[in-house]
This record gives structure tokens, C-alpha cells and sequence, in this order.
């Protein structure tokens, strides 16, 4: 009587997937989460500390450099005040962000250093003051268009 052997076939080894462009993260880099301040992206693990208004306050598990070279990739145009106790970026325009409207983010140290706070301060341009002409901004003055009294009896 012969016994057959069969001889198992080799385990399939699969490539692991290679990350695409968009999923690497620079060194220190976090990636993005799902908080934000107002239209600014936060990245994963931020925690919103307060809102306020037109304020948010935040800590993001990041260092300085690396959440500004964040907004500085979202808002290349965007004018950085780098001082010795943080970075400002003082007027800050996303694309996602309503016509006239502006961000403040501060960015400053809290706890070990790879933490940061946040500080996002959202304001909009005010109407355009409406123009009048010569004559009237003279007639609301109470004055003629050669600079006399509309009313001489109505001295004040």
C-alpha cells in the first residue's frame, strides 16, 4: 500500500500597500484630524479648550515649527512674526474661508514643548463707508456748498 504525500503549497506573501504622496507625514509632523478652528484644520489629538465668539483656543500635539510650517502650507502667502515666544501669523486667508474673511493664529509653547496652544481669532472686513459728495457732507453740516448757514437763525 502506497501513502501519498501532498505537499502543501507555499504561503502567499502580499506586498504590503505602498503609501501614496498624500500619505506621508514629514518628520513630527501629526496627521489631520478632525477638529478645527473655524476653517483651520487641527491635527489628530488637538483638543479645543474654549470658543469664544470669534475666538478659539486649542492644544495641538505638535511643535511650533511644525503647526506653523502647517498654516504656512495652507496660507503660503500668509506673513509669519517669529519672536522668542512664538509665531504669529496675523492675517490669514484659507481658501474655505468666506469672502472677507481674516484669521489670526498665535501659536505659542504649553507643558514639554511638543505641545503647542492655538490661539485663532476669526474677524471680517467692515462695509465700505458709503461716499457723499461735497455737497452733501456740507448739508448734514448745516452749511451750503459755498459755506454758509443753511439756517441763520440755528446757531449753535
Amino acid at each position: 500500500m502506497a501513502v501519498a504525500c501532498r505537499r502543501a503549497s507555499p504561503p502567499t506573501t502580499r506586498a504590503a500597500p505602498q503609501p501614496s504622496a498624500h500619505d506621508r507625514l514629514a518628520p513630527g509632523e501629526t496627521p489631520p484630524g478632525v477638529e478645527h478652528a473655524f476653517e483651520l484644520p487641527l491635527p489628530r489629538g488637538a483638543r479645543i479648550d474654549g470658543r469664544f465668539g470669534d475666538e478659539v483656543v486649542a492644544q495641538v500635539p505638535a511643535t511650533i515649527e511644525s503647526f506653523a510650517n502647517r498654516v504656512r502650507e495652507l496660507a503660503p502667502h500668509a506673513e509669519a512674526v517669529v519672536g522668542p515666544n512664538g509665531t504669529t501669523f496675523p492675517d490669514v486667508v484659507l481658501p474655505e474661508t468666506p469672502a472677507k474673511a481674516h484669521l489670526r493664529v498665535t501659536i505659542i509653547p504649553y507643558g514639554d514643548g511638543r505641545t503647542t496652544r492655538v490661539i485663532v481669532l476669526r474677524w471680517t472686513d467692515p462695509p465700505p463707508v458709503p461716499t457723499a459728495s461735497h455737497d452733501e457732507l456740507m448739508r448734514r453740516s448745516g452749511l451750503t456748498p459755498d459755506g454758509k448757514l443753511l439756517d441763520p437763525n440755528h446757531l449753535e
